[in-house]
């Protein structure tokens, strides 16, 4: 799908994506007057006031994972001598 962006951290990283309360959603919203928010499935809570830390999360996080064209080498790698 042309909107999806898929990457892979790997084991031998030093990125930590456990770090925090566990996995998390950003949520913007068209509406300028609703605030964007932050959902952490590990409480089903919503932050309102730490998405900036969870856009700096995530942002260390995409810049620890392989390239989309990386990630597509090392699916098909897997795939093909499992």
């Amino acid at each position: 799908m042309p909107h999806v962006l898929l990457q892979v951290i790997r084991f031998s990283s030093e990125a930590r994506p456990g770090t925090l309360e566990g996995p998390f959603v950003i949520l913007r919203f068209p509406d300028q007057q609703d605030p964007d928010m932050v959902y952490v499935e590990a409480n089903s809570d919503q932050y309102p006031d730490d998405v900036q830390r969870y856009e700096v999360v995530f942002d260390n996080l995409r810049a620890a994972a392989a390239s989309a064209p990386e990630t597509l080498t090392l699916i098909r790698n897997m795939v093909n001598d499992p």
